[in-house]
């Protein structure tokens, strides 16, 4: 198997960081107004769960 992501991992975290910081306030935006009682919400592909935490 090849591991395309072990060249590039090193610099996961500067660009995951940026990425969250970037994203987050507009999808807290989007998601204040959300009515959740029709189920949960469900985040696919959490990867780190760095978005996932906006969206907690």
């Amino acid at each position: 198997m090849i591991d395309y992501y072990s060249t590039s991992a090193e610099f996961y975290e500067l660009v995951a960081t940026r990425h969250t910081a970037s994203s987050g306030p507009p999808l807290t935006r989007v998601l204040t107004g959300l009515d959740v009682t029709h189920g949960p919400v469900l985040e696919i592909g959490a990867g780190t769960g760095r978005v996932t935490e906006v969206v907690a």
